[in-house]
């Protein structure tokens, strides 16, 4: 992907990727939580990491043989994939959860500013997509769609559309990016190397910065799933399968 929300195709490779990145998430999830709060917590965050993870999964091998086939569950597969990369990202904080020294209020305070953060996330990237869409991406289906097979060249229609995930936070002007971007690294570090001194504080500045990354994968899956709306769309108005050119 080049930054947009180009085509990719289902393939063995990406299933074996997600397959890694997930068992990289459950096993460093579960170490990091073994080393914040000892074995038992290791334990039980890798088991509830990996039920997450099998139910990621399996949304990807559900849509995995007809993604092969038509373009709209190519669409869900690839939107079932950016969750793969929300989960790794999630599970680098996400064992903070299970220290005792941690109060259940600054739990609770984290937990709902992740999901205002990835909620804020979702409707940014659903909202970039449809936009651009109305305003360039259903012209362009048109220009590019083959009706003889019933084909269009989606990236072609994608790359029209110029939609890209960024840095998104709610309030916070797109134009200071570029120092919040730093500012989140930053953060990370100190929270990781403050995490015995100030431990709440570490909650905070390893945790926000670990949900806002999350967030940019979900606007990649909001946007895909923005588009396979679309295309559904698109197929019952014109009583057509969709497939995308090189399928």
């Amino acid at each position: 992907m080049d930054g947009r929300y180009t085509m990719s195709k289902a393939s063995l490779q990406s299933i074996f990727l997600s397959i890694a990145i997930l068992l990289i998430s459950t096993v460093c999830g579960a170490l990091i939580a073994s080393k914040l709060a000892g074995g038992e917590a290791g334990w039980n965050y890798f088991w509830f990491s990996a039920i997450v993870s099998v139910l990621i999964f399996f949304s990807q091998l559900v849509c995995y043989k007809k993604a092969r086939v038509n373009l709209l569950n190519q669409l869900f597969y690839m939107g079932f994939f950016g969750f793969t990369m929300v989960w790794f990202m999630l599970s680098l904080f996400l064992p903070v959860f299970w220290m005792d020294t941690i109060s259940m209020l600054a739990k609770a305070i984290m937990l709902t500013i992740s999901v205002v953060i990835l909620s804020a996330n979702v409707a940014h990237g659903l909202r970039s997509l449809n936009q651009q869409w109305q305003a360039i991406g259903a012209a362009t289906f048109d220009q590019e769609f083959k009706p003889a097979d019933s084909s269009v060249d989606w990236d072609k229609v994608v790359r029209r559309m110029n939609v890209s995930p960024n840095v998104f936070i709610p309030g916070v002007p797109q134009s200071w990016t570029p120092v919040v971007s730093v500012l989140l690294i930053v953060f990370m570090v100190v929270g990781l190397n403050l995490r015995n001194a100030l431990p709440v504080f570490s909650v905070f500045a390893w945790g926000i910065p670990s949900t806002v990354l999350a967030g940019i994968f979900l606007q990649v899956s909001a946007a895909y799933f923005a588009q396979t709306v679309n295309i559904r769309a698109i197929e019952k108005e014109r009583n057509v399968i969709l497939k995308a050119v090189g399928n």
